[in-house]
């Protein structure tokens, strides 16, 4: 299992929900990389990826290396509402390699197409109903 995992969006540092994966990594810092597909704004406050590796868009985001991948994978699901199917954990090739990602398998119609994730435009609930203060 790759301990690998692409960030695209409130994971980030500097984002709402880094403090939930900070403690979940190894040491180093993120590594910026790009993922084929399309990064959208959606009207709940957070960011959604289409992974796609035919497409000619790219997602911006970083890398980075996950302590005890299984168990932080699982934490992060939960986080991600993987068993909800609010979003689907994929393997995706970056340009930084092989990585996991949060792909949103729904439809995007309602979303706003965006070429990077900015939190200060961003709205709404957090994904899994608890509190970002």
């Amino acid at each position: 299992m790759t301990p690998r995992l692409f960030i695209y969006g409130t994971l980030m540092p500097g984002q709402t929900r880094w403090h939930a994966l900070r403690p979940l990594t190894g040491a180093g810092e993120p590594e910026h990389a790009d993922a084929p597909g399309r990064l959208y704004s959606t009207p709940y406050g957070w960011p959604a990826a289409v992974f796609d590796p035919l497409s000619p868009a790219a997602v911006p985001g970083q890398v980075v290396t996950l302590e005890g991948p299984a168990q932080a994978l699982a934490v992060l699901d939960e986080i991600e509402g993987v068993g909800a199917g609010l979003f689907e954990r994929r393997l995706i090739q970056t340009s930084a390699g092989q990585c996991w990602a949060y792909h949103w398998p729904g439809q995007v119609s309602d979303f706003q197409p965006i070429t990077r994730w900015s939190s200060s435009a961003a709205s709404g609930p957090p994904r899994d109903g608890s509190s970002t203060t």
